[in-house]
């Protein structure tokens, strides 16, 4: 498994500082995945607004997980990272 991003959203004043220390010190490509995000609308560049739940000012209503697959599938090229369609 390889992760392409990790999303941090709404990170108190303490995370921020964290990240932002720890950040030099970490290899480039590793560098690269981690994302803050100062407010939830922000994730909306990075995921089609179908992908996130209503919560994080999406439309996803519904986790049962094969249903978040098959139109995860379907949507597979709104994603910025692109990478493999899920097969099953």
């Amino acid at each position: 498994m390889r992760f392409l991003g990790y999303h941090l959203v709404n990170v108190n004043f303490i995370g921020n500082f964290l990240v932002s220390l720890i950040r030099p010190f970490l290899p480039k490509d590793i560098e690269k995945v981690f994302y803050t995000h100062s407010s939830l609308k922000e994730l909306l560049d990075y995921f089609p607004k179908s992908m996130l739940p209503v919560e994080y000012g999406g439309s996803l209503e519904d986790y049962y997980t094969d249903d978040w697959l098959r139109k995860a599938n379907k949507e597979h090229g709104n994603f910025p990272a692109g990478g493999l369609k899920n097969i099953f």
